[in-house]
C-alpha cells in the first residue's frame, strides 16, 4: 500500500510542478555524448537514474527549464536538453505507459526502432599513429581508398567489426576535400570513449538518378570513386541530419563502396 500511494505521490507532484508542456509526445535521441545521465529530479545535483548511451530514443512528455522528463526502459527521470535532438516520430513505433502496452524491447520498452538509423556517433579527437591506410567501408571486401600521412588530423566516430578485425569510422580533411572513411582501429589512438557497434542494421533503398555519390553527408566531401546508375538498389546503412544516406554497393571488380548521397537521389 505505501509503494502504491508512493507511486500516486509521484506522479501528482510531477505534474503539479511541470508547467511546459510544448515538448509533450515527443521522440529524442540522446547525442553529443558517450552517455547521457538520467537524473531523478530537474537538477544535476538530484541521484542519477542510469546512462542513456549515445543514439537511444527516449519518449519525452514534458519539459522543465533546461530539462526533459522522459521515460526510457522502467524509468521515468530528466535529462538534459543539450544532450537531445528531436527525431521524426515516423520512424518508430512507440507505446505509453498505460499498464497495458508494456513490451520488452531491448534497453527501452516504450520505443520500437522501425525506420532509418541516424548517424549520430559523437566525435572524438585522435590520431594516427602510423600512415592511414583506408577503406570505403569496415572491411577488405571495400574498395581501398588512399593510404594518408600519419600527420593527417583526424576524428573517430565509432568502431564495428569487419573481415575478422576491428574498425574505427574517421574524418578528415585532406588537400582541402572532407573525407569519412574506415581505417584499421590499430591505426588510431583515440583520446576518448568510441561507441562500439557490433552489427550495423542495413536497409534497402534506390537511387533514383545517375549519380557520383560523395565519401560523407555533404557536398563539401570529396566524390567517392565509382558512380551508381539510376535504379540500382542499395543497402542503406545511416541517415544523417539533411537527409544525406550512407549506403553500401557492388562496384566492378567484385567490391563494394561505401558512400553517402543526398535525399533527392533516393529513395
Amino acid at each position: 500500500m505505501k509503494r502504491l500511494i508512493s507511486i500516486a505521490l509521484f506522479w501528482v507532484l510531477l505534474f503539479t510542478f511541470v508547467p511546459a508542456q510544448a515538448a509533450y509526445g515527443t521522440l529524442y535521441m540522446v547525442v553529443d555524448c558517450v552517455s547521457a545521465p538520467m537524473y531523478a529530479g530537474y537538477s544535476d545535483h538530484s541521484a542519477i537514474l542510469r546512462y542513456v548511451n549515445a543514439g537511444e530514443i527516449v519518449y519525452c512528455f514534458a519539459a522543465l527549464d533546461d530539462c526533459l522528463c522522459v521515460i526510457y526502459g522502467n524509468h521515468v527521470g530528466y535529462i538534459d536538453e543539450q544532450y537531445l535532438m528531436g527525431v521524426d516520430d515516423a520512424q518508430y513505433n512507440y507505446f505509453l505507459p498505460n499498464g497495458e502496452d508494456y513490451a520488452a524491447m531491448g534497453g527501452n520498452q516504450y520505443v520500437e526502432y522501425r525506420g532509418t538509423p541516424y548517424f549520430s556517433f559523437r566525435a572524438v579527437s585522435a590520431a594516427a599513429n602510423q600512415k592511414l591506410a583506408t577503406r570505403s567501408g569496415p572491411g577488405t571486401d571495400y574498395t581501398d581508398t588512399l593510404t594518408y600521412p600519419q600527420s593527417t588530423a583526424i576524428t573517430a566516430y565509432y568502431t564495428t567489426k569487419g573481415s575478422g578485425t576491428s574498425w574505427t569510422c574517421i574524418g578528415f580533411t585532406y588537400r582541402s576535400e572532407k573525407y569519412l572513411l574506415y581505417t584499421g582501429s590499430k591505426r588510431v589512438d583515440a583520446y576518448g570513449a568510441l561507441t562500439g557497434v557490433e552489427n550495423e542494421e542495413e536497409f534497402s533503398a534506390y537511387i533514383t538518378q545517375d549519380l557520383t555519390p560523395y565519401y560523407g553527408p555533404g557536398y563539401d566531401y570529396a566524390y567517392a570513386k565509382h558512380s551508381v546508375p539510376a535504379g540500382s538498389a542499395v543497402t542503406g546503412v545511416y541517415q544523417a541530419d539533411g537527409g544525406w544516406l550512407m549506403f553500401d554497393y557492388q562496384v566492378p571488380g567484385g567490391k563494394i563502396q561505401r558512400a553517402w548521397a543526398p535525399q533527392d537521389a533516393w529513395k
